[in-house]
């Protein structure tokens, strides 16, 4: 007999404990400690950022030397340092003005998460379809933002049509991972991809 998935697992137990906003963290965290993508002093920005989970974590390592940008529909609710920066903002109608507006100005972010999802309906066609729409948002804004050598970290829900999204992420990006952090959920067709040191256009 197969158990019940329980909600309340050890990374939502953890994430109580050390008070982060959400178990979401330790996917990150999984991924920064395999990669080091993250160092005191850089700049990032956390597309998706709501609750905050991801920009706790990256608050501890950038700041107070760097920059920390957070972006969702939502508003963040996570106990964060004053220099870290959130904004309810629509990624989808986001302008590369408004980032410019918030210090993020292009050619000019070291990291670009996203834990981004998009409102699900239960049908897996449209909810792939709308996850992989918001992913090429994601990349499209993390190719505008990121410094040459820069990296982009994102979700993506097992899709057959994210093939063709890869081959535009290997013309930018020197390696490009497909990983399956261990927090996340057994029932979750969600991926994190990796996405290492950004070929800029004209470098």
């Amino acid at each position: 007999m197969v158990r019940p998935y329980d909600h309340r697992d050890r990374y939502f137990l953890a994430a109580k404990k050390e008070g982060y906003s959400a178990r979401s963290v330790y996917k990150l965290e999984e991924l920064d400690k395999k990669y080091h993508l993250l160092k005191s002093g850089c700049r990032v920005v956390d597309l998706g950022a709501a609750p905050g989970s991801w920009m706790q974590y990256a608050a501890k390592i950038v700041l107070p030397k760097g920059y920390l940008l957070g972006l969702d529909l939502k508003e963040v609710t996570a106990p964060l340092p004053q220099t870290a920066k959130h904004v309810v903002m629509d990624l989808l109608q986001s302008t590369p003005e408004d980032f410019a507006a918030l210090g993020a100005t292009p050619g000019s972010i070291d990291v670009v998460l996203s834990d981004a999802a998009p409102l699900t309906t239960g049908i897996k066609v449209t909810d792939r379809a709308r996850s992989l729409a918001l992913v090429e948002m994601v990349f499209h804004i993390a190719c505008i933002l990121l410094k040459p050598r820069g990296h982009l970290v994102f979700k993506l829900f097992t899709s057959a049509d994210y093939q063709s999204l890869e081959k535009q992420l290997r013309l930018r990006f020197e390696k490009v991972i497909s990983q399956r952090p261990s927090a996340v959920r057994r029932t979750s067709e969600e991926r994190f991809v990796v996405c290492l040191n950004y070929i800029a256009p004209n470098a």
